[in-house]
C-alpha cells in the first residue's frame, strides 16, 4: 500500500512545478529511502520543499524547510525493510556545501521514531518494538 501511495505521489509531483523549481537528488539514508535512493523534490515556496523518495530496501515522503542558503531541516516519514518495516518518522539537519538551490553535495544527521516487527530468522513474534533513533544521510543533488 505505502509503495503504491509513493508511486501516485511521485508521478504527481511534476505537475505542480516547473523544471527548474524540481530538484533530484541520490544518496543513502532515511530520507532516500533507507540504503541507496532517489529523491525527487519539489519547491513550494521560497525555503520549502515536499519530496518523495524510494531506494532499494523503503520509500519515505517529506517536507524540507531552508534555514539559510546551506542549511535546512526536514521531516521524513516511510518506511524501509532494515530497522523501520513498520515505519518511521525523523527530524533531521541537513547541510548543502554549494547552496539549497545549486547542484553539489550534502550531508545531516537526524533523531527519530522507528517502529520493527519483533521476530527472528524464522518470522515475527506479532509484537512490533518501537524505538528511538539517530540517522545520518549523504547525498548529491542534480
Amino acid at each position: 500500500m505505502f509503495r503504491k501511495a509513493l508511486l501516485v505521489t511521485m508521478l504527481l509531483l511534476p505537475s505542480f512545478a516547473n523544471a527548474d523549481e524540481n530538484k533530484v537528488s541520490a544518496g543513502v539514508g532515511f530520507q532516500y529511502g533507507g540504503a541507496l535512493g532517489v529523491k525527487y523534490a519539489v519547491n513550494t515556496g521560497d525555503n520549502s520543499r515536499l519530496f518523495a523518495a524510494i531506494g532499494l530496501i523503503g520509500g519515505a515522503v517529506g517536507y524540507e524547510y531552508a534555514l539559510s542558503e546551506k542549511n535546512a531541516i526536514s521531516f521524513a516519514l516511510g518506511s524501509e525493510v532494515i530497522v523501520s518495516e513498520k515505519g518511521f518518522v525523523m527530524l533531521e539537519y541537513n547541510h548543502y556545501f554549494q547552496g539549497h538551490d545549486n547542484t553539489g553535495w550534502r550531508v545531516g544527521g537526524g533523531i527519530g521514531i522507528t517502529r520493527k516487527d519483533q521476530g527472528g530468522a524464522y518470522g515475527a513474534y506479532g509484537e512490533t518494538d518501537t524505538k528511538g533513533n539517530i540517522s545520518v544521510n549523504i547525498g548529491y543533488q542534480f
